[in-house]
């Protein structure tokens, strides 16, 4: 009788060993991974001051994985969501969510930075650094 107690128990060890692990692995991560390459920081400002904003882009290229800091919907809301660098032929640039619907767009502006044309509804200038 003892030696099937202990059996029983070491069983149900396992058992409960498996589950835990299985219920504790890796967490889905709530954004995607930027990988280990350089990156460049991004800063969006808005005229006047106010919350900016800063994202890191990943790669190099004409699309590019970007990450947002999640302050961001305070100087435009979605901006918290964006994933997507995009440069376009006409040497502009759109950040997206989904690498297809641009959030906002911007054009080349005076000196190095780029300011923005859609939506019209706000001015964002974009700088960015390394």
């Amino acid at each position: 009788m003892r030696r099937a107690l202990v059996g029983g128990g070491i069983v149900a060890a396992a058992s409960v060993s498996w589950m835990v692990g299985f219920a504790t692995g890796p967490a889905p991560a709530s954004q995607p991974p930027v990988q280990s390459e350089p990156y460049d920081t991004l800063l969006l400002s808005a005229p006047g001051g106010g919350h900016p904003c800063t994202m890191r882009k990943a790669g190099t290229g004409p699309m590019a994985h970007v990450v947002a800091d999640g302050g961001c919907d305070a100087l435009l809301s979605g901006l918290s969501q964006v994933r997507y660098w995009a440069e376009k032929p006409d040497g502009s640039v759109e950040l997206s969510i989904d690498g297809d619907a641009a959030i906002v767009a911007f054009a080349a502006a005076d000196g190095a930075g780029y300011e923005s044309f859609e939506p019209r509804s706000s001015m964002i200038s974009l700088t960015v650094g390394e």
